[in-house]
């Protein structure tokens, strides 16, 4: 493949589209703080963008400290695909 001919825009617009992605019940993910990957159990609405509440339960494949469920936010939280 050449150079010139890899479109770098599709590039920033995919990853755009990942950063801007807004969660479902479903969705694969990664905590980051705890290592940890799980699948969205619940998710909180109306206070999805209060990163103090923890809107976002998550229920984890491996237990973290003898627990399966864990809260979180969109902060802490990467996609898995």
């Amino acid at each position: 493949m050449d150079l010139f001919q890899y479109d770098f825009y599709k590039t920033e617009k995919k990853m755009d589209q990942e950063l801007n992605r807004m969660p479902k019940i479903g969705d694969k993910v990664l905590i980051p703080s705890i290592d940890h990957e799980g699948i969205i159990d619940y998710i909180d609405d109306k206070n999805l963008f209060n990163h103090h509440f923890f809107p976002i339960q998550v229920h984890l494949l491996e237990p973290f400290d003898y627990q399966f469920l864990y809260r979180t936010s969109l902060k802490d939280m990467v996609y898995v695909t």
